[in-house]
């Protein structure tokens, strides 16, 4: 697997202007990743899915930053990421409307693959 795929992530969706977080418990609007199952390798490539949590205070405003991922992601031709080329971003599932009980906030959850190219 490529080293820091995460971080690869997260680096990309900041320099796009979304806002991300590593803590559920931030207040504001902001998008929280995380490495899923389903990790492919090649040779020549690795390819892994990421959950990307929006969070935010109200059901609308929630959907709105996940549309405005996707806009972002969906619109990317093959991008370099902390020296780590990404061949391909897939959306492998629209957002959900989901509720941290925990927290007592609402967020949408979107699926997505990257394929990042090993050096």
């Amino acid at each position: 697997m490529i080293p820091d795929a995460k971080k690869c992530v997260i680096s990309l969706l900041k320099s796009k202007g979304i806002p991300v977080s590593g803590d559920i418990k931030s207040s504001g609007s902001f998008v929280t990743v995380t490495l899923l199952g389903g990790v492919q390798a090649t040779r020549v490539s690795d390819r892994a899915r990421f959950k990307l949590s929006c969070f935010d205070s109200s059901p609308a405003t929630c959907d709105a930053l996940a549309r405005r991922v996707m806009e972002v992601l969906d619109d990317l031709s093959p991008v370099v990421i902390d020296d780590v080329f990404c061949r391909d971003i897939e959306l492998d599932g629209f957002p959900v409307e989901m509720w941290n009980a925990e927290f007592g906030r609402p967020y949408s959850q979107v699926l997505y693959s990257f394929e990042f190219v090993r050096k």
